[in-house]
C-alpha cells in the first residue's frame, strides 16, 4: 500500500492516491484524495479490500504517519492484519506498490496530455 502525490491538483482538490496492490494476483485498488489521514486509509481498506475481498493477512506499507498511528494499528489489530513497514527512505524494498505506482502514473499520462487536471475522472479507466 502507497501514497502517490501530489499530483496536479484536480478540479475537486485532490492531489493524491491511496493505491493498494495484491501481492498475489497484481490486482489494484486505488482512490483519490485531497489529503490522506489514518482515517481516510482505514475506510479505504474497509470499502475497497475488506467489503470485496476479505480481511488480508498482511498490509506492507512505507513508515508514513497514516499508517503508523496508534488508529491505523488498532485498526490492523482487532482484524488480525499484520502490519509490515518497508525499510524508510528505500521504496526499491516495497517493489510491488512501486511498480504499480509508476504503472498507473504512466497509464494516467498517456490518457491526459492536455487535461492534467482530469486524472481522477480517468482513474477508474486506468485501474
Amino acid at each position: 500500500m502507497d501514497i502517490v502525490g501530489p499530483l496536479p491538483i484536480a478540479a475537486t482538490q485532490k492531489k493524491f492516491l491511496l493505491v493498494a496492490t495484491d501481492y498475489f494476483n497484481k490486482w489494484v485498488e486505488a482512490e483519490a484524495y485531497a489529503s490522506i489521514k489514518d482515517k481516510d486509509v482505514m475506510k479505504f481498506i474497509w470499502n475497497n479490500i475488506i467489503c470485496q475481498f476479505g480481511i488480508p493477512q498482511a498490509i506492507i506499507d512505507d513508515n508514513g504517519p497514516q499508517f503508523d498511528s496508534i488508529a491505523f494499528r488498532k485498526f490492523c489489530s482487532e482484524l488480525k492484519i499484520q502490519n509490515l513497514y518497508s525499510t524508510p527512505r528505500y521504496p526499491q524494498n516495497n517493489g510491488q506498490a512501486e511498480a504499480t505506482n509508476k504503472t498507473l502514473l504512466s497509464a494516467l499520462k498517456k490518457r491526459l496530455e492536455r487535461a492534467k487536471g482530469k486524472w481522477v475522472e480517468e482513474l477508474p479507466g486506468v485501474l
